[in-house]
This record gives structure tokens, C-alpha cells and sequence, in this order.
């Protein structure tokens, strides 16, 4: 029956029918073609996370002792509690003379630890205000370290300097160990 209609028709449009089949097709399989790239693709992804997770549960005993080891290295009583970080970088700030702001600072929950972000922008400060506030929080590392820092110059005063601290701290859970 389609032969027959096919057959009815001009050559003209014959060749417009034909043209526009072998769009359709071509657009089919391009997006058949982008479908099954797309699931290999993931595929991929799937297995290196499957492949990394077997690693991480083989090496468990080692990660496990490593772990123990670590912990056994930090004192628990001198791990920060977000109030006790906000305090001891507000304290270092006062005793290094610089002005400053703070924001509030956040948390992420852990299983065995609590990581607390502050932020801490530091105003018209000179360089050496810098390092000595830098030079304190070093002071009280692994428990509290500088995770990212932005300085900018003042602009009436390019001596002076603006800085933006992220500074973090963890704080070991105690019904967890």
C-alpha cells in the first residue's frame, strides 16, 4: 500500500519525502548516538567510583590504624568548639592590634569531627600586622589553621592592607571515640 502511494506521487516529491526521511533518521540516530555516549559515560564514572570505594575497603584495617594513630597524637581538650574558635582568633586579633570584623562562623558535621569556618576580614593593616596575626594562628596548628587568604591594598593608602582570612578548626566528638 505505501509502494502504491509512493508510486502516486511526482518525482519532486518523492525526493522531498525522501529528503526529510533521512532527516528524521539522521536526527534519530544523533540523539540515540548522544544517549548511548552519555550512559558509557557514566558507566565510567560508575565503576572508577565502585573501583575506588573496593580500594578504600580493602585498606580498611590500614586506614582504621591510621586513624587511631592520629587521634591518639591530638589532644581532644585542646580541639575547638565553634565559640572557642571564634574567641581565640578574636583574641589573637585584639593582641595583634589589628582592626577587624567577623562573620559568624559555620559548621559541618562530620562523623567522628566537627569542621567550623570563620571568616575574618582585617581593615587598613600594615604588612607586618599580617604576619604576626598569620604567624599566631600557625601557632595553634593542627587545632586551628588558615584555609584561604585574600589581600588587597587599601586604595587612599596602598601601605595599608585589607585582608580576608577563612580560618578553620575541628573539633573531635566525644561519644564518637
Amino acid at each position: 500500500m505505501l509502494y502504491n502511494i509512493f508510486n502516486l506521487m511526482s518525482l519532486r516529491e518523492r525526493v522531498l519525502l525522501s529528503v526529510f526521511l533521512w532527516i528524521c533518521v539522521i536526527v534519530w540516530l544523533s540523539s540515540v548516538t548522544k544517549k548511548f555516549k552519555y550512559s558509557v559515560d557514566l558507566y565510567k564514572i560508575k565503576k572508577s567510583n565502585i573501583v575506588n570505594q573496593e580500594e578504600w575497603l580493602n585498606n580498611r584495617a590500614v586506614i582504621q590504624e591510621r586513624l587511631e594513630l592520629a587521634l591518639k597524637r591530638l589532644d581532644r581538650n585542646r580541639t575547638y568548639s565553634r565559640d572557642k574558635l571564634a574567641g581565640r582568633v578574636d583574641t589573637i586579633a585584639r593582641e595583634t592590634g589589628v582592626k577587624f570584623e567577623t562573620n559568624s562562623v559555620s559548621t559541618k558535621e562530620g562523623d567522628i569531627f566537627d569542621v567550623h569556618t570563620l571568616r575574618i576580614l582585617l581593615k587598613k593593616a600594615n604588612i607586618s600586622e599580617l604576619i604576626e596575626f598569620d604567624k599566631r594562628l600557625k601557632e595553634e596548628s593542627p587545632y586551628l589553621g588558615l584555609e584561604n587568604a585574600q589581600i588587597v591594598a587599601y586604595k587612599t593608602n596602598p601601605k595599608l592592607l585589607n585582608a580576608k582570612f577563612v580560618i578553620s578548626s575541628f573539633e573531635l566528638k566525644q561519644d564518637e571515640l
